[in-house]
């Protein structure tokens, strides 16, 4: 590891954990002449599925692929309501707008950035299907809550665990208590194959539409099953279509990859919780100006980056101060998902986003990605420590 110079070495806000394992990993890939998802992607699936304690996993190219196709498969009735947090990724929500669903925005905490309960009682109709839980940064608010709310009206629950995954709550994984969760491998991501997704799932009649639907509609098991054929001669049996398909497969060099990052998960875990505890303790004596993460006291976060909320400071003065000291940070997923340009007229809004808006004008995050040490977290926490006073 190169040596780090404050101010001239740049703070980087995420980038692939990547060693020889990896490479040697993706050279094995490379050197046969077919790169196309076989054999290391059964593999990837079933650690997966053992790592997460579910029955499948269907890799993706991403992670929004991956919400994308279990949204398509969980086939949740046309025109009813699905309630998603104010403080979400745009992509997700396009998918339940596409597909004729109508997302109602409801309010968080801030904090943990997750639903706050009150308003997601205050967004269900007797139109609401499903409950679209997000993980952002990693955190868990009061989930307890939200799935008592979910059994009493009936309603299925989503987990966009891009952000969480490796974390857990009350000693599940996160990812596992819906119909299905999603996560990303994105570079950023808490394990990373350049880009990359998977749907996790116990329903299986769901992983097989996932399934289907991912490669291009395609029936499946068709070198036994002729359900479904038709006229078709048999020797179509490869080339029979029972769904409205996409392509979205990654490539086995990416599933060689994750299942070697996938080994590292817990090591990756402990150095970003190592991360976010060297930045939290060296800004709790400023919770007079800093709102500064928090998680239900049942949960083991898996942090993906450090959220933070100004209290009465001007945010671009603290950004200002993070991009002079060579310090890359981002604004907190959309915003207020309800605020965007494209969701203006497509979303529904029930309660007042008090919360959201506090966060679109006054909050960021910066990483705790493992590859930073102890001596850049102090870096960053005091450089956010001068900026706020």
């Amino acid at each position: 590891m190169k040596k780090f110079i404050p101010g001239k070495t740049r703070v980087l806000y995420g980038g692939v954990a990547f060693g020889k394992k990896e490479r040697k990993a993706i050279d094995a890939i490379l050197d046969k002449n077919w790169w196309g998802l076989h054999e290391q992607g059964k593999l990837f699936e079933a650690e997966l599925a053992k790592v997460q304690g579910v029955k499948r996993v269907i890799l993706a190219n991403s992670g929004t692929s991956a919400l994308d196709l279990g949204i398509r498969a969980l086939k949740l009735p046309k025109g009813s309501e699905v309630i998603v947090p104010a403080c979400s990724f745009p992509t997700p929500i396009a998918s339940l707008i596409n597909y004729g669903l109508k997302p109602v925005v409801a309010d968080i905490e801030l904090g943990s950035y997750f639903f706050s309960p009150k308003s997601v009682e205050k967004s269900i109709t007797s139109k609401t299907s499903a409950i679209f839980i997000v993980y952002a940064a990693g955190l868990v608010g009061k989930l307890d809550e939200i799935l008592k709310i979910a059994k009493k009206n009936k309603l299925k629950i989503i987990e966009d665990n891009c952000d969480g995954f490796g974390g857990k709550w009350d000693g599940k994984m996160l990812g596992s208590f819906g119909e299905f969760s999603a996560i990303s491998t994105h570079a950023a991501h808490i394990i990373s194959t350049g880009e990359g997704g998977a749907v996790l799932t116990d329903n299986l009649d769901l992983a097989d539409r996932v399934l289907s639907i991912r490669d291009w509609g395609r029936i499946l098991d068709f070198e036994n099953r002729k359900k479904g054929m038709g006229d078709f001669p048999a020797d179509y049996r490869r080339y029979i279509y029972s769904e409205l398909g996409s392509n979205l497969k990654p490539l086995e060099l990416q599933a060689a990859m994750g299942r070697v990052q996938l080994g590292r998960l817990q090591e990756f875990k402990k150095a970003r919780k190592r991360n976010a505890q060297v930045l939290k303790k060296l800004l709790s004596r400023y919770e007079d100006r800093i709102v500064l993460p928090v998680a239900d006291p049942q949960a083991d976060v898996c942090w993906y980056t450090f959220p933070i909320t100004l209290k009465g400071i001007s945010r671009k003065k603290v950004l200002e101060a993070l991009d002079k000291a060579n310090i890359e940070w981002r604004p907190i997923l959309a915003g207020n998902i309800a605020r965007q340009p494209a969701f203006l007229d497509s979303v529904i809004v029930r309660d007042k986003l008090n919360n959201a808006d506090q966060l679109l004008h006054n909050s960021f995050w910066v990483s705790v990605h493992p590859t930073l040490s102890v001596e850049i977290m102090e870096y960053v926490a005091n450089t956010i420590k001068k900026a706020v006073y």
